[in-house]
């Protein structure tokens, strides 16, 4: 998709400047230390990890979700659902697992070789602080995982670093093109839609990101 994207833009006679990336969340890639997908990846719509919902609920207050991640509830598919699921379903997959990366951090990796993650897209993860903006260490270790089995985050509008060498000639590119994080596809939507203050908009309620 990335190519023809490139390709059509050239045809266009545009020249190409930086490559931006937005996506869904809760979308889980199991990635192993060669950089390879230990399985399948988990849609976000994947009911699966209703059962680990309620036990993060029972492991953790209501009172203190909502503190840290601003989120009322737990869901199925919050990030942090789904690597639990991993732990207790498939084990020996949770352990050759290195990093759990949601789509646009893995096409990320994929251009550029690094693990990058933006707070936008971990911000409905129950794995981050939004307000501090870091990962919440008491689900970490719930979870039995580091902050190495995660993306290093960044804003949206971090130059994460350019196009690894083997895909230029693949791209059609003969020259270094950045690679900016980018965030989640809702907040995109958003900014799109001018909601970017506190003044009241009307619209579907799972797309009104203020």
């Amino acid at each position: 998709m990335i190519c023809d994207s490139v390709l059509f833009i050239k045809s266009k006679g545009f020249q190409l400047g930086a490559i931006g990336l937005s996506s869904h969340s809760e979308t889980m890639f199991c990635v192993d230390r060669k950089g390879r997908l230990v399985r399948p990846v988990i849609s976000w719509l994947d009911g699966r990890s209703k059962k680990c919902g309620r036990l993060f609920d029972k492991e953790f207050s209501t009172d203190y979700i909502y503190e840290y991640s601003g989120q009322p509830n737990v869901y199925p598919f919050d990030f942090a659902c789904r690597i639990l699921w991993l732990k207790r379903n498939e084990p020996n997959n949770f352990k050759k697992t290195h990093i759990f990366l949601q789509p646009k951090d893995f096409i990320i990796y994929k251009l550029t070789g690094k693990f990058s993650g933006c707070f936008s897209l971990f911000s409905s993860s129950l794995l981050l602080d939004i307000k501090n903006k870091q990962w919440v260490n008491r689900v970490l270790e719930f979870l039995d995982i580091e902050e190495t089995n995660l993306p290093t985050l960044n804003y949206s509008c971090h130059n994460v670093g350019n196009i690894n060498y083997k895909l230029l000639d693949e791209l059609d590119l003969n020259e270094e093109i950045p690679v900016i994080n980018g965030c989640m596809d809702q907040v995109c939507s958003a900014i799109a839609c001018g909601n970017i203050d506190l003044t009241p908009i009307f619209g579907p309620v799972f797309k009104l990101v203020s």
